[in-house]
């Protein structure tokens, strides 16, 4: 856990999912991803110009302008079925 400049706490997690991708099991940890995304504020993103993917529309304007700018707007989603979808077609 971290601060951001504003002093908001940060957390950055990796995950290397290349080999698993595509295992049936990998649907609960998509769930559990939207779980999270819905506590608040949170943003998931992967490498490889994927869009950023969030719960709520609401929580772009939380989100420091440099980091839209950088990544883009996000996408909203609300299932793990919704965020393996924005996976697959990116």
């Amino acid at each position: 856990m971290g601060r951001t400049r504003a002093g908001h706490a940060s957390c950055q997690c990796e995950l290397d999912l290349t080999p698993h991708a595509t295992d049936p099991g990998m649907q609960r940890l998509w769930d559990a991803l939207a779980s999270v995304l819905a506590l608040g504020d949170v943003v998931l993103y992967f490498p490889g110009g994927r869009p950023r993917l969030v719960a709520r529309g609401s929580v772009t304007q939380h989100l420091p302008p440099s980091m839209v700018e950088a990544l883009g707007q996000p996408v909203v989603v609300t299932t793990g079925r919704e965020i393996q979808h924005e996976i697959d077609v990116a």
